[in-house]
């Protein structure tokens, strides 16, 4: 008897709609939840005020999201959605809605990648459903991570379709919902700069168009008045001023707190040392790009393979060195590393996915749930590390470093 495809992803489906279904209560009952800081303020707000309240609600009740996120929040309004339903059920709606096509890209970029006849496109699709980032993302109850995540698995699936320009626009939108969408720009980037000698005129200039991109994203508060330049980086520049103050990523190594031995940093200080942050994101992300470079172009696919990995890693060399970051802003690696498995399900990539899934899920919790927050980043180092190992592997690096003889100063 020949399985059907089809029909393994709706029954997928459906016993994923059962586990969404049995968590459709599950809620923070802290009164400094951002459910209930945040999200039942703001959608009160909306509600009262109608289109006009994108504009003023960042002034009136210090929201702090894109005007996209205000938008969907009025047509869940206009639509009686809210509030016939309440604001937990409201968000995770958007997070099913988001993650049922998260799942569906994901599963196209496995199938464009290996070919419709097997079934890495139903192991894609099933894992991105069942992921601990997905579940963890929903049961939070904030405005989900799937948005961005599916308009960053549109971006690939473009690009790999060869419509860069498209894909630039999609990269734009994901950015305006949440700002961890640049996270997958290094892997198109790459792709864009490999190919550009073979595009035509409208996908070299594809990198524009993610302005473009968070231009539409922006046009609720724009039609309504609000200037562009603030539209589209009012929220993202007051989001990361705001948190500047945190200690995630390496930060967390660097600042010595209490030791006396080791230096306890203000904030002014912190700041200062972001700029080594970014020096560190570009060195290393150049660095990789010359080793998957250098791979011949005869081994197109090893090179292929080699750019998985980066994708893979992106999202956690801006966690270490960015700022202003929160404990799960690297979760879309989850995501990333289900493509690669997909594409590859070899034991260390499932090994890899596993370490990864266990990192998103602890960050859930704080980062705190089996190691504290400095051993979960050094873990998130040990990943990164691997990953670009992986990459030097990979490469024919050697052939271009010297290890023959030597002589000390000519002599």
């Amino acid at each position: 008897m020949r399985i059907n495809k089809r029909l393994i992803l709706v029954i997928v489906t459906m016993l994923w709609f059962l586990v969404v279904i049995a968590q459709r209560n599950v809620y923070s009952l802290s009164p400094r939840s951002d459910l209930n800081a945040f999200q039942v303020p703001w959608w009160d707000y909306l509600k009262l005020h109608g289109f006009h309240g994108i504009l003023t609600i960042n002034h009136d009740i210090n929201g702090n999201y894109g005007p996209i996120w205000y938008f969907i929040i009025v047509i869940f309004c206009k639509l009686g959605i809210y509030s016939t339903f309440s604001v937990v059920w409201c968000i995770k709606m958007l997070a099913a809605g988001f993650t049922i096509l998260t799942a569906w890209a994901v599963a196209k970029i496995v199938q464009v990648s290996v070919g419709r006849q097997v079934w890495n496109d139903v192991l894609a699709y099933t894992l991105v459903l069942f992921s601990p980032v997905v579940f963890g993302d929903m049961l939070k109850t904030n405005l989900p991570d799937s948005s961005y995540f599916f308009f960053c698995a549109l971006a690939i699936l473009m690009i790999l379709k060869k419509q860069h320009w498209l894909a630039w626009i999609f990269v734009g939108v994901a950015i305006a919902f949440k700002a961890m969408g640049m996270y997958v720009t290094p892997f198109l980037a790459f792709l864009y700069l490999r190919d550009f000698k073979q595009m035509n005129w409208l996908n070299r200039i594809g990198p524009g168009f993610m302005l473009v991109g968070m231009a539409l994203a922006s046009l609720p508060a724009m039609v309504l008045g609000e200037k562009p330049w603030l539209a589209i980086f009012g929220n993202i520049a007051a989001r990361s001023g705001g948190v500047i103050k945190r200690d995630y990523g390496i930060w967390k190594l660097i600042n010595g707190g209490p030791w006396v031995w080791f230096p306890n940093l203000t904030r002014i200080q912190k700041e200062q040392l972001y700029l080594y942050g970014i020096a560190m994101i570009i060195l290393l992300f150049l660095a990789i790009y010359l080793l998957i470079y250098i791979i011949p172009q005869r081994s197109r696919s090893v090179q292929n393979q080699a750019l998985l990995y980066m994708l893979v890693g992106s999202p956690l060399i801006f966690w270490l060195f960015l700022p202003a970051q929160h404990e799960t802003y690297f979760s879309i690696a989850g995501i990333f590393a289900i493509i690669l498995v997909s594409i590859q399900p070899r034991l260390k990539h499932w090994l890899l996915v596993i370490v990864i899934d266990f990192l998103v899920w602890s960050g859930y919790h704080g980062l705190g749930q089996l190691f504290n927050q400095v051993g979960c980043t050094y873990l998130l180092i040990g990943v990164t590390i691997y990953l670009i190992y992986e990459i030097v592997r990979l490469s024919n690096v050697k052939q271009y470093l010297s290890d023959n003889d030597f002589t000390l100063g000519g002599v």
